[in-house]
């Protein structure tokens, strides 16, 4: 008795099957390819002039910090922004304006309900120094100066959320393991 005989696997399963297997094949391949030239590990100098004149830098940072990289040509990250504007309320964000007109850089300050730090970025000069090479995209960055997550493309509030909150528990992990290693024995 063959197994499509048996009414376990018809045709149209497996060929469903297949075609998912394909799908995720496929998503997962162009995730990677998306990220391939994106920094990883060591954060790359972040400074410069904010669009409302104040100095912006990631340096001496003491908690997890989102970098989010966007473009005001992009229609994903016309979705993701509000995302990340409500993030800002609760965890500190640096926002890097890629070929973004200054009108657009105001609007997106104005609809911020947190003050919210932009960095323009005409010439895509930071965005180099990242390995940016598609927006949206999104760095977690330690207090340590390392990168603990990074995203290309539309991620959820609750997700970027969850990779703030296990950089903040790296970090309390690693302050635990040096109190330990300073303690006398």
């Amino acid at each position: 008795m063959s197994v499509f005989k048996s009414g376990l696997f018809t045709r149209r399963r497996v060929r469903t099957i297949v075609m998912l297997l394909v799908f995720v094949l496929v998503f997962f391949a162009m995730r990677a390819y998306q990220q391939r030239d994106l920094v990883r590990k060591e954060m790359p100098e972040l400074t410069g002039t904010s669009f409302t004149g104040h100095q912006v830098s990631l340096a001496g940072i003491t908690e997890p910090t989102l970098v989010y990289f966007w473009a005001g040509w992009c229609p994903v990250c016309k979705l993701q922004s509000p995302v990340i504007r409500k993030l800002a309320q609760d965890h500190p964000v640096i926002a890097v304006a890629m070929q973004t007109e200054e009108e657009e850089i105001r609007e997106f300050l104005a609809e911020a309900q947190a003050s919210l730090p932009v960095l323009p970025d005409p010439g895509g000069i930071i965005a180099r120094r990242f390995g940016v090479r598609g927006v949206p995209a999104i760095f977690i960055v330690s207090p340590g100066g390392e990168i603990r997550f990074s995203e290309v493309g539309y991620t959820t509030g609750p997700g970027l959320r969850l990779r703030l909150w296990w950089a903040a528990r790296d970090k309390k992990k690693s302050a635990i393991v040096s109190t330990a290693q300073d303690s006398p024995t």
